[in-house]
């Protein structure tokens, strides 16, 4: 499980198609101990690392991985990374899975003096899944929505977030990975049960 509370940017440092796996080289920020079998949130997408060396970590994507993310579009250079929660841990964001559910497109971006607030369009069957003042995960960041309509919803994005995610490079026509509320989604299916 994972909160959407990002702990660092790092690089892609590179990659590789085999057959249907792509395989990411992800460089290992300062200080974190890496392990093979350790879940990963990599820009919110739930990834297991395979292998690893002194300065990075290997992990293999397959074509569902790719079908349902944004890396079926395009591989960024700098991505979002969240360790999975320990049972321990303080709970600080949202309930989070790294399952995320589509691809979302950047319609707007409005940059103030030290915010941002950016608006995101959808497939119109996600919008029972967002609600104002509710969770929402953009490429692995734990957000509130502001207000949504039937096929876009905003966030606003304070300065911290800024400057700790790679939220605050995003641009207009650019795609995220959107995962929505999963105490969203078991209300859903069962109120159309």
């Amino acid at each position: 499980m994972f909160t959407g509370i990002v702990e660092a940017q790092v690089q892609i440092l590179s990659h590789s198609v085999r057959n249907e796996i792509t395989t990411f080289m992800i460089e290992i920020p300062s200080g974190w101990e890496i392990s093979v079998g350790q879940s990963i949130a990599v820009n919110g997408v739930c990834l297991t690392v395979i292998s690893f060396v002194s300065n990075s970590f290997t992990v293999e994507l397959m074509q569902e991985t790719l079908d349902k993310t944004t890396y079926g579009k395009r591989i960024p250079s700098r991505v979002n990374l969240e360790r999975a929660m320990a049972a321990t841990g303080r709970f600080e964001g949202h309930i989070m899975q790294g399952h995320v559910d589509t691809v979302g497109v950047v319609s707007a971006v409005e940059k103030g003096q030290e915010t941002m607030v950016i608006t995101i369009s959808h497939d119109s069957e996600f919008n029972m899944l967002l609600v104002e003042k509710g969770s929402i995960a953009i490429d692995g960041v734990s957000l509130t929505v502001v207000n949504c309509t039937s096929k876009e919803f905003s966030v606003c994005i304070i300065p911290h977030t800024i400057k700790q995610t790679i939220l605050g490079d995003l641009q207009v026509a650019d795609f995220v990975n959107l995962e929505f509320d999963i105490i969203g989604k078991y209300i859903g299916k069962r109120n159309n049960a």
